[in-house]
């Protein structure tokens, strides 16, 4: 994605969080003022309803304490007659006066007069008996005790709900004491709530309170006023609601209001108008925002990133763009970054080109990325000016025995993770057939931690090979030779050393030394002999047999008795009978006399030299150490090599070969050697065989045969 898509995606983003979020605060502040609002409204539609309600029931008190307060009435409560019925409760009176029911009780509960109407049709109807229970039972709320024990309000019974006043019957001078009841009340009927609705211009609705329009009352409560509940119906209409309690202290009534919700549709329709200006303006602000970007940022970073793609770090053609804002100097800097740049890639091409060795550079697949002069001249390859040599082309290995390709060894680079030394096993084969033996050098190529290819180093190893041919052939040569001559020498000297008692002592010293000379040069054809074979590829264990290991070193050390003796030498011993190996028994006596003889020559006067025998698995690992002179640690890796000697040996006996010969002969036996040495403080050589019977090989290396490299 280019950083114009990325900055107009990151400007509508912010865009639509903002407008998003604004939104959602503008809805709920209006959600929440319009409720607020219709709250209130509904609350004085209700509140005028509850008005009227205590109005009504007023007036009919007012009638009851008319007609109770007197003394006619408190005479008729003491001795009632027909008479003052007709004359003060005629039927159309009840009726005049929108009374649904009267009825007049003495001191002891005893109804003394009843009459009902229905206000409709003038019809007789009868008296709820639960009102006339709580005027006639003994302890009913409207039957007074004293002449204050008035009461009024609503009651609910049967589905109806009626507006009731009770007053205690009294004199004229409203004295007692009370001579019984007057109950009157009035039916909550239709007619009596369209009144209601057309004085308070709402919508209402008045009920009994059920369980269930006691629940949606609760479910609707408004927060902070729990005697009253709210909910909007749709947009069109919304419902307010209070409860009334009855005369016993109970809710009993349900008192609901509809109004319109013209405010909210209002207030809604401009809410919307005002989110598309705001959404308007947004867009507006985006535009004008992202020219300016395009104008005076992106247009000098697409700019930048064109010249940057096609310069392919040639600054000539590197267009800088002009200005002194940041990206303007950024510009600047990065042809300076390309400058530098290409002249370090040129520094490093020339001295590619001029490595005698061969240098490629491949990807995570094996094919070829870049190729020097000497690596194309060895296999034939030819590449482009640049330095490439195509998109699909790899270089196969072959192994120097089998001649098979070895299509593992760029694929192990990248499993091994580390260098890769393969000094010698490989050939490289040019396109008109010739071979040449290699020594590779190889390390990958990272990338965020991981290997993404490699860079290869090929070193033409021909010559070495003739060389080293020739000095193998020179010293077997030589060795084969020089034997025949030396032992016609130990032969007359030992005829020689038979007439002894013949000459001086002189003379007995001269023929000794002689013969220890020649017994020296003898043992050095021997080597050379032995090392020349091993190097040709001859195989010792034709002639192998299981050889004691204690026995061969307890013949060695014997051997080496006078020296230790010269030099005080104390040599510990540790191996257990029963430790065997399978081989040539002269090459591996050979090898323990090179490491004993060794420990004996370094030790210091008095010294204490250790061999040792231990089983490791199907190996066995013998030892031989002395607190000798050591080894430098950086030339630990030679000292196997023919006729090398540590720099701080100051012996002028020896030429370097014992080591490399022991090295021989124990890799021909399929086993390894090793040291370990500090400069000053001695040395351990370790040599490991399989056990005899074992078929296992000591080393497994990640490289197979003809491939050696370092273990991971």
């Amino acid at each position: 994605m280019t950083i114009r898509a990325k900055t107009v995606l990151g400007l509508v983003v912010i865009a639509a969080v903002f407008l998003v979020g604004r939104t959602v605060y503008r809805y709920v502040n209006f959600v929440e003022e319009t409720r607020i609002a219709e709250t209130e409204e509904i609350r004085r539609s209700l509140k005028s309803v509850e008005h009227l309600l205590d109005a009504e029931i007023n007036r009919i008190a007012l009638n009851v304490l008319d007609n109770a307060v007197w003394d006619d009435m408190y005479a008729f409560a003491q001795k009632p007659d027909d008479a003052f019925v007709k004359s003060n409760f005629p039927d159309f009176g009840i009726t005049d006066i929108d009374i649904t029911f009267a009825f007049i009780t003495d001191r002891n509960g005893d109804v003394l007069m009843s009459k009902a109407w229905d206000l409709k049709d003038g019809s007789p109807t009868e008296i709820p008996s639960q009102i006339m229970e709580m005027a006639t039972s003994e302890k009913g709320p409207m039957r007074p005790t004293s002449p204050d024990d008035k009461l009024s309000g609503v009651y609910a019974v049967e589905g109806v709900t009626y507006l009731l006043a009770a007053h205690p019957i009294l004199t004229s001078e409203n004295q007692g004491p009370v001579m019984g009841t007057l109950v009157m009340g009035r039916a909550l009927d239709d007619e009596l709530i369209q009144s209601f609705n057309e004085i308070s211009g709402a919508d209402i609705e008045i009920s009994p309170l059920s369980i269930d329009k006691l629940k949606w009352f609760e479910g609707h409560a408004v927060s902070g006023a729990r005697d009253m509940a709210y909910a909007a119906n749709n947009d069109k209409s919304s419902t307010g609601a209070v409860t009334v309690k009855d005369i016993l202290g109970h809710r009993a009534l349900l008192i609901k209001a509809e109004i319109d919700r013209a405010t909210y549709r209002r207030g809604y329709t401009a809410m919307i108008y005002a989110l598309l200006s705001l959404f308007l303006m947004a867009f507006l602000m985006i535009a004008a925002i992202l020219v300016f970007l395009d104008r005076f940022v992106l247009s000098k970073v697409s700019i930048l990133s064109v010249q940057a793609q096609k310069a392919e770090f040639r600054p000539d053609v590197l267009q800088v763009i002009k200005g002194n804002d940041e990206i303007s100097q950024l510009s600047r800097n990065f042809s300076l970054l390309l400058e530098r740049l290409n002249v370090e890639k040129e520094k490093l091409k020339s001295i590619v080109e001029s490595l005698g060795e061969g240098v490629f550079l491949c990807d995570g697949e094996g094919r070829i990325t870049l190729a020097n002069k000497a690596i194309c001249d060895l296999i034939g390859l030819k590449r482009k000016p640049d330095g490439t040599v195509g998109s699909n082309v790899r270089i196969n290995f072959h192994d120097s025995r089998t001649h098979a390709v070895r299509q593992d060894v760029s694929i192990k680079v990248l499993e091994m993770g580390h260098l890769l030394d393969v000094p010698e096993g490989l050939i490289l084969t040019h396109k008109n057939g010739s071979e040449t033996p290699i020594h590779l050098r190889a390390v990958p190529v990272f990338r965020n931690g991981s290997p993404i290819g490699g860079i290869f180093v090929c070193r033409d190893i021909g010559r070495e090979k003739a060389v080293e041919t020739t000095r193998t052939g020179f010293l077997a040569t030589v060795s084969r030779h020089m034997a025949q001559p030396m032992e016609r020498i130990s032969w007359y000297l030992q005829l020689l050393s038979r007439e002894k008692d013949k000459f001086s002592q002189d003379h007995k010293d001269a023929i000794g030394e002689i013969d220890k000379m020649t017994e020296g040069l003898l043992r050095l054809m021997e080597d050379l002999s032995m090392a020349t074979s091993l190097e040709a590829g001859k195989n010792p264990l034709g002639k192998a047999r299981h050889i004691d290991v204690a026995e061969l070193v307890k013949k060695v050390m014997g051997s080496l008795s006078e020296e230790k003796r010269q030099k005080e030498i104390q040599a510990k011993i540790t191996i257990k009978p029963g430790c065997c190996v399978l081989g040539d028994e002269k090459m591996l006596e050979r090898v323990m006399e090179i490491l004993a003889s060794n420990a004996v020559k370094y030790s210091p006067q008095g010294g204490v030299i250790g061999i040792g025998c231990r089983r490791d698995g199907k190996y066995l690992s013998i030892h031989f150490s002395d607190a000798g002179i050591g080894i430098p640690q950086d030339e630990q890796d030679k000292i196997f090599k023919g006729f090398y000697r540590a720099s701080n040996d100051r012996n002028e006996n020896g030429f370097g070969l014992g080591l490399h010969l022991a090295k021989l002969v124990v890799e021909a036996h399929k086993g390894k050697i090793s040291v370990e040495s500090t400069e000053g403080q001695g040395s351990t050589f370790t040599v490991t065989f399989p056990l005899c019977g074992s078929e296992h090989q000591p080393d497994k290396t990640v490289i197979e045969p003809g491939v050696s490299g370092q273990t991971s």
